[in-house]
């Protein structure tokens, strides 16, 4: 049985053939979807019973989500909002936060 360990802060690409499992080991990982056996956790959280927790501390993105160039901040909020999964009755309130704290402070 593998248990691949993989450092804090990393940046993880995988690699292998068509059918491999990667897209499924990744789904699993980032509580996107549940395996039907085994079990795994993601800084020691169970991806079933704390997929939440799991949520707060990863970071994921496939290969098709991307801040769009041609789009103002708040019109990527969105779409990148729905891959945290973070619920449209927050997202107003969050892009608040998020834009007012990334414009840089006045200096002076």
């Amino acid at each position: 049985m593998a248990t691949p360990t993989i450092e804090a802060d990393a940046l993880v690409r995988t690699l292998g053939p068509n059918g491999s499992g990667r897209t499924t080991a990744l789904s699993v990982l980032s509580t996107a979807l549940q395996a039907d056996s085994g079990r795994a956790a993601v800084c020691g959280l169970g991806v079933v019973r704390q997929a939440p927790a799991v949520r707060e501390v990863i970071g994921f993105a496939g290969r098709f989500a991307a801040v769009e160039p041609r789009l103002t901040g708040r019109e990527n909020l969105p779409p990148l909002a729905r891959l945290s999964r973070l619920p449209r009755r927050h997202l107003a309130e969050r892009a608040v936060q998020l834009l007012e704290g990334s414009s840089p402070a006045p200096r002076g």
